[in-house]
C-alpha cells in the first residue's frame, strides 16, 4: 500500500474544497447598483444646478436690459426690473444705477431657489446693462 493520497482520475472534475462563496456575487452586484445610483443622482443634481444657473443668468440679463431701457426713457429702472424679475420667476435682490441720463449702467442681482424637499440652495446672478458713450 502506498502512503500517498490517491490522485483523481484524469479528466475528472475534482477540485479541492474552498470556503463557501455563495451569495458573494449578489453583494457585489448590490454594491455596484448603489454606487451607480449615487453617481446618477450626483450627475442629475449637477445638471439641474448648471441648467438653473444658465437660466438665472439669462433672466438677470433680461432684467438688467429692461431696467436700462426704462432708465433711458427717464422712468424708474428698478421698478420695471422688479416686474420683469417676477414675470421670470426670479427675485430681484439688488438694483442700482450709476451715471447720468447719457452714460449709465444698471446693475441687478437676481436669485432663485433650486433643489428638492429637504434640500434647497439659492443661486444668484448679477448682470449689467446700460449706455456708455466714448
Amino acid at each position: 500500500m502506498s502512503t500517498h493520497a490517491a490522485a483523481p482520475h484524469a479528466g475528472s472534475r475534482w477540485r479541492p474544497r474552498r470556503p463557501d462563496e455563495r451569495g458573494s456575487g449578489t453583494v457585489l452586484v448590490a454594491a455596484v447598483i448603489i454606487v451607480g445610483a449615487f453617481l446618477a443622482l450626483a450627475a442629475i443634481t449637477f445638471g439641474g444646478f448648471s441648467t438653473a444657473q444658465r437660466k438665472l443668468s439669462g433672466a438677470a440679463d433680461l432684467v438688467a436690459l429692461s431696467g436700462a431701457t426704462e432708465y433711458a426713457a427717464a422712468r424708474d429702472p428698478c421698478q420695471e426690473a422688479g416686474t420683469i424679475a417676477q414675470e421670470n420667476s426670479v427675485t430681484l435682490a439688488d438694483c442700482s444705477v450709476v451715471g447720468d441720463a447719457l452714460d449709465f449702467v444698471v446693475t441687478v442681482t437676481v436669485t432663485t431657489s433650486v433643489g428638492w424637499p429637504g434640500f434647497s440652495y439659492t443661486l444668484e446672478a448679477t448682470a449689467h446693462a446700460g449706455q456708455l458713450s466714448g
